[in-house]
């Protein structure tokens, strides 16, 4: 088993702004390649901000814990959030034959971590969505 990191922020993109440079030092600081190192990045960036952006009703302080794992070939990252159910596996792809002006506005940031990553599941467990992105180092 390897190096480890569990963090929690608010529904705030400050917080994640401040939890963005912690998981990106922690990797480096571990040696961990600059290739994985910028899925990871853009992974809990897009996904987290999606969730503080769209997932509450109200502006409440509601707990989003991220938990990240190195192993020897692999990075395996976790996020958990209480906010509506949303599977980020059954929203569309962006469609990104049309020109540039005529796409649909969103969706990006998820098409970019579904197809960057080399796995990615999840899971919605009682109020709580789970997702699951794996990374590999090689």
């Amino acid at each position: 088993m390897g190096k480890s990191l569990s963090l929690k922020i608010g529904n705030d993109l400050n917080e994640l702004a401040v939890l963005c440079r912690e998981v990106h030092n922690f990797l480096e600081d571990e040696k961990v390649p600059a290739a994985p190192v910028y899925k990871i990045d853009l992974s809990i960036e897009e996904m987290l901000t999606n969730v503080i952006k769209y997932s509450y009703d109200d502006n409440d302080r509601h707990e989003i814990s991220v938990y990240l794992q190195i192993d020897p070939d692999r990075i395996l990252l976790e996020m958990r959030d209480d906010g509506h159910e949303f599977n980020p596996l059954e929203a569309p792809l962006s469609d990104l034959s049309d020109e540039i002006e005529l796409r649909r506005v969103g969706g990006m940031g998820i098409h970019l971590t579904r197809t960057m990553v080399d796995a990615i599941s999840y899971l919605r467990d009682g109020n709580t969505n789970m997702v699951a992105v794996s990374v590999n180092i090689n």
